[in-house]
């Protein structure tokens, strides 16, 4: 298993602020970062990424990251990413 398995969604926006879910189905920890790429509103994408995160097996986890502007959509994502 590795950060590849951590399974991440969008579970909503707020002005320039996007909440993501990220689970870990493996049985092991795992260390990862979440990537979205955003429209917003005044025009535009902007690729946002999670700091590393740890997830025990079994566990999820909240995450939000903030965009420069108003996030008007997801164009891209979530996708999980390897540790730094």
């Amino acid at each position: 298993m590795a950060w590849s398995d951590i399974v991440i969604t969008v579970t909503g926006t707020n002005g320039d602020t996007v909440t993501l879910s990220a689970s870990n189905p493996t049985g092991q920890s795992e260390t990862a970062r979440a990537s979205v790429t955003v429209s917003l509103d005044s025009g535009g994408t902007e690729t946002l990424v999670s700091p590393n995160f740890t997830l025990a097996a079994g566990a999820t986890r909240t995450i939000s990251l903030r965009a420069s502007a108003p996030i008007g959509s997801i164009s891209d994502g979530p996708d999980p990413m390897p540790p730094i």
